[in-house]
Formats: structure tokens, C-alpha cells, sequence
């Protein structure tokens, strides 16, 4: 557990006095049962041992229970404010970083090969890639990361092509300004060409974009059913270019893209 893991915390000293309630409750049932035996078979010896240590299971059961019960150490508002504040995020990449998972922060979002991860405060959860996931505790959630990680990408390589040449040519003309349209596009005209229509850009983010464009060159696909074959500008100096996207590869590597071009 690494320093200032709050939430982390919070779970691991609950789990802890559940586990230890469950224990005093199993005592307490063991107890029941020998004496359910013993008045059974007749056995008085037995029974009258087994009722004189049922009243201190009982004791030891409810003292632990309430004590789990009462063991959770965050209130309502200080959840939601744990999650608007940053503090999760940190925490989660603290974790993933201790762990050996490879994740960043770009525009507010999560990123971790081939996941994107929201989060929500409101409701005290993620969502990856759109989907709310209600396992928030950082070492679980970064186990399943690490699982979705090993499992082969969804992601339909040919459709996104074809999407992505569509965007292209209409920011390529749409920025020529009625003089000849050059081959290479600067990738966040491609992104606001992707995301003309009204709120789209809410459904369809930047890093989304980002993780999609490696996918496509991690599929191999380049070609368009029309015969345009695509190629990535890549930033090569330290710094950042203009209207650059950044996303996490596989390997942790940060790929940085400035544009996009196909050869018509």
C-alpha cells in the first residue's frame, strides 16, 4: 500500500474487521451445531459445555460485527470529494505504478492501454471505455486492468480506417482555404472533423482518439476500400507540438501523433 492510499486504506482496514466478525460468527455457529448434536443424541456433558460457551460466541459476535459495521471511515461527502479532487486519480496511478501497470493522465482521463478510464464523483465510480465499473478499490482495479490488458483488443481496425479518411479529407480541404489541399492534416483537425456534429465531442474525446489511432497501427491496417493508404506524423523534437494527442502504448511508451496523411 503506498503513502496517502486513502481509499485503499479505508477498504483494507473494513475487509480486515469483516473477516474477523465472520470468524467470531463462525465460532458462535460451530457452537450452535455442537450443541444441536449433543441435544440430538442425548449427550448432557456435551450440551451443557456447548450452552455455557454460547453466551461469550454471542458477546464476541456482536462486539465484532458492530465493530465492522462501524468500521468504514468516509463519510458520503467525503467520498465524492476524494473522487472530484484528484486524489483517486493520484491514488490509482500510484498503485499502477507500484504494481508495474503503465497508465497516464491526458485531459482528465485515465489512460491505460487499450483502457480509457473516467471518473465519475458523482456516483463514487470509473467507467472504462464507457461502461461504469463500480470496483473502485485501487489494487482491484488495477488487477483488472492488468486483465483486460492481457486479453486482445476489441476494436474494428477496417470501420475506424474508413472514419478516420473521411475526417481527414474533409479537414484537409475544409483548412486548404480554396488553395490545394496538402496530404498531411494536423491530428486535432482530424479529431474536430470526427467530432462535427453537437456534442459529439463529449461522446468521442481526445484520448480516445489517441488509443484508436494506435489500435489502427497496432491492427496493421492501412489501406481504404478506395485504395488510400494512411500514414502518421509523429512528434520528434522535446517539445510538444501543436494540437498533438498523446496516448500509453502496450509497452508503457508514450506515442506521441501530430498528424495524419494518406497517400490518394
Amino acid at each position: 500500500m503506498t503513502d496517502g492510499a486513502v481509499l485503499e486504506g479505508a477498504c483494507e482496514e473494513t475487509q480486515r474487521r469483516i473477516e474477523t466478525a465472520l470468524k467470531s460468527v463462525a465460532r458462535l455457529t460451530s457452537g450452535l451445531k455442537a450443541g444441536q448434536k449433543a441435544a440430538r443424541v442425548g449427550d448432557l456433558s456435551a450440551l451443557a459445555k456447548a450452552l455455557a460457551e454460547l453466551e461469550g460466541h454471542l458477546q464476541a459476535a456482536r462486539a465484532e460485527t458492530l465493530s465492522a459495521a462501524q468500521s468504514w471511515g468516509l463519510s458520503e461527502e467525503e467520498e465524492t470529494a476524494y473522487f472530484a479532487d484528484g486524489g483517486f486519480t493520484a491514488e490509482l496511478v500510484a498503485d499502477a505504478a507500484a504494481s508495474g501497470l503503465q497508465v497516464s493522465v491526458e485531459e482528465g482521463t485515465i489512460v491505460c492501454y487499450p483502457s480509457l478510464v473516467k471518473v465519475d464523483a458523482a456516483r463514487r465510480c470509473v467507467f472504462i471505455d464507457r461502461k461504469p465499473y463500480r470496483s473502485v478499490r485501487p489494487s482491484a482495479l488495477v488487477t483488472h486492468l492488468k486483465a483486460v490488458q492481457a486479453r486482445p483488443p476489441r476494436f474494428k481496425a477496417t470501420q475506424f480506417l474508413e472514419s478516420l479518411y473521411v475526417a481527414w479529407d474533409h479537414a484537409r480541404h475544409l483548412r486548404a482555404g480554396g488553395r490545394r489541399p496538402g496530404p498531411d492534416v494536423r491530428v486535432d483537425h482530424v479529431y474536430a472533423a470526427l467530432t462535427i456534429a453537437p456534442g459529439s465531442s463529449r461522446e468521442y474525446s481526445k484520448p480516445e482518439l489517441g488509443r484508436d489511432l494506435y489500435l489502427l497501427e497496432q491492427s496493421g491496417e492501412r489501406v481504404t476500400r478506395k485504395g488510400a493508404r494512411v500514414h502518421f506524423g509523429r512528434s520528434t523534437g522535446t517539445k510538444a507540438a501543436s494540437g498533438m494527442i498523446t496516448v500509453v502504448g502496450e509497452d508503457g511508451r508514450r506515442v506521441d501523433y501530430t498528424s495524419i496523411g494518406f497517400e490518394v
